[in-house]
């Protein structure tokens, strides 16, 4: 539910089209390899490869990517960690939907 959200989201703004979802970590680094996307949105609590593990594995071939971390946690350990793997961004999933919406534009500037 919650990729569909963010999907209908990004195409509403015009921010781009949904070239691949992953269920897990490791699916999204393989996904992200082929299909080499301008943005990657990664939850840090997916299952088999957390979020954090991703953007560091995806860093180690691609630089260009930009990677957006959702999470629940409101840590700085947490926030400094995703950053330090290689994230651009990171969003509270309880931020609102017009937030998300900034922090790629801001990855994306005009």
């Amino acid at each position: 539910m919650l990729r569909r959200g963010i999907e209908a989201l990004i195409c509403n703004h015009g921010l781009g089209e949904l070239c691949g979802e992953a269920s897990n970590g490791e699916e999204a680094v393989t996904l992200v390899r082929d299909l080499k996307p301008d943005l990657l949105i990664l939850d840090i609590s997916m299952p088999v490869m957390n979020g954090i593990e991703a953007a560091r594995q995806i860093r180690k071939f691609s630089a260009t990517q930009k990677i957006l971390i959702l999470t629940i946690h409101d840590s700085p350990q947490i926030i400094q960690a995703a950053q330090e793997a290689g994230a651009n961004a990171v969003i509270m999933k309880s931020e609102t939907n017009s937030e998300l919406v900034d922090a790629i534009q801001r990855l994306f500037p005009a």
